[in-house]
């Protein structure tokens, strides 16, 4: 691979990953709110 390659490769390498932490930390939220208001109405 050429340098140039290898730069831009390894720059689409680390955005996908930033971008997976979003995704899951997105996912995190959503469940962790969907758990809550489970949970909730169960304890009042």
């Amino acid at each position: 691979m050429e340098e140039k390659e290898m730069w831009t490769y390894q720059t689409g390498a680390t955005i996908l990953e930033t971008f997976n932490q979003e995704l899951m930390a997105l996912k995190a939220k959503m469940w962790m709110n969907f758990v809550c208001s489970r949970i909730w109405p169960t304890v009042e």
